[in-house]
């Protein structure tokens, strides 16, 4: 049977999420929002109502290709991208994780928006090094 998970550590403080991102010159508005979601009793679905969510939201992406690292500890529980309190445990699992989302958004008051991705990965015991 497949795995429903990322097969990460355990350990939040080991556990990084890396992504290559671009941002043109010319975008000022956009917004990269990414999800990870935890299936905590192991069932092989996340559920909202009762499990983990937490969030990366980039809002002042340098323009140019860049890499994000952030520590899996580190990621913060955001409803309608305020802070917020997680649905489940509250415990950091990347061992839990079932899904990664990716969002790309735009103010619509201040039209286009545009961002590349390449290159999404997880490290243990730092950050990529290139």
């Amino acid at each position: 049977m497949p795995s429903s998970n990322f097969g990460l550590s355990n350990n939040p403080n080991d556990v990084y999420f890396n992504v290559a991102l671009y941002r043109p010159d010319t975008i000022t508005n956009g917004v990269v929002l990414f999800q990870f979601k935890e299936d905590e009793n192991g069932d092989g679905n996340f559920n909202t109502a009762n499990e983990d969510m937490y969030s990366l939201e980039l809002t002042k992406l340098e323009p140019g290709w860049q890499i994000v690292s952030i520590k899996y500890s580190e990621l913060v529980s955001l409803e309608n991208g305020q802070p917020s309190t997680p649905k489940g445990d509250a415990q950091h699992n990347p061992d839990k994780l079932h899904t990664v989302s990716c969002l790309f958004l735009a103010n619509p008051a201040s039209g286009y928006s545009q961002a590349l991705m390449d290159y999404m990965i997880f490290t243990t015991d730092g950050p990529l090094k290139l």
